[in-house]
């Protein structure tokens, strides 16, 4: 259900009494152990259970991006290539690295 809490509004917030269950059952009787699941708990799998019957499914639609940078550097140079869509024009930058400059990440 973790993945789908993006596609269903307010979805993240019915997570919250499952994934404190799991997590205190894994910490007091480890991985493996049988999970008891309480009336809050069932609620919230009844309200995704719910949500997931009413979600109606949408095609994706891919759009081609109007550009790409594409980006390289090592110690002593760097380099980026800008690819425009429309009109198909190419766009190269390059140098060398300065001392002045302190890049960090």
């Amino acid at each position: 259900m973790n993945f789908l809490r993006l596609q269903i509004k307010r979805g993240r917030l019915h997570l919250k009494k499952l994934n404190k269950v799991k997590a205190w059952a894994a910490l007091t009787r480890g991985w493996n152990s049988t999970l008891y699941l309480n009336k809050q708990v069932l609620i919230e799998i009844f309200w995704w259970k719910t949500m997931i019957q009413k979600n109606k499914p949408i095609q994706a639609t891919l759009i081609s991006p109007q550009a790409i940078l594409a980006t390289d550097a090592s110690k002593t140079n760097w380099g980026a290539t800008l690819k425009m869509s429309h009109p198909d024009l190419e766009i190269l930058f390059h140098g060398k690295w300065s001392n002045n400059w302190h890049l960090t990440s």
